[in-house]
């Protein structure tokens, strides 16, 4: 199974009057969440593209994925990937996304106060790899009942997660990740 892509962006409108400002952290974790958390893009590499290892500390996302996807029980997410990773939709030999397991539409793009341009998809959280493979990572994911957001902007050095405190805890739970409480004023890690 694949993620299917959304014909429409109304699915992450809500997004456009929750983001602040390009550079904080407010920037990818909605206002409506009471806690923010960071985790250095170093600790999780995204699957095929790292190997890990002991001396490196390296982890792969599908422990980021198993903390949420126990919160998520099953719901569908939504994935809301920015066009401009790897010539993202554009059909030339050389673009790597034109080898991803779906198509990649014109239509349906959310536009996000930050003048960026992103597709939608849906299907369950743990379709999340299907994007990784090819060097491209969702910006934004949330479940159906919007109980948390991840989020990443394509040049930070952290992946960042508003949620509750459930979240919080599932997320902290995991020392591998090596997360921690952020607040959404501060600036993104660079």
């Amino acid at each position: 199974m694949h993620p299917k892509w959304e014909e429409t962006d109304e699915a992450g409108r809500w997004l456009i009057d929750e983001l602040d400002q390009r550079s904080s952290v407010g920037a990818v974790v909605p206002r409506r969440y009471r806690l923010c958390l960071e985790i250095p893009r170093t600790r999780v590499q995204y699957p095929e593209l790292v190997e890990p290892t002991e001396e490196t500390g390296i982890v792969r996302a599908p422990i980021l994925v198993d903390a949420l996807e126990y919160l998520t029980k099953g719901q569908i997410c939504h994935f809301a990937v920015w066009e401009g990773w790897a010539d993202f939709g554009r059909r030339s030999s050389t673009s790597r996304a034109t080898r991803l397991a779906f198509d990649i539409p014109s239509e349906g793009i959310l536009l996000l106060p930050h003048e960026l341009r992103y597709h939608l998809w849906s299907g369950p959280l743990s379709e999340f790899s299907t994007f990784t493979p090819e060097g491209i990572v969702p910006s934004f994911v949330w479940p159906e009942d919007r109980r948390w957001c991840l989020g990443s902007w394509v040049d930070s050095t952290a992946t960042y997660l508003g949620g509750d405190n459930a979240v919080a805890e599932a997320i902290l739970g995991a020392p591998e990740l090596d997360a921690r409480i952020v607040d959404r004023s501060a600036e993104q890690a660079r």
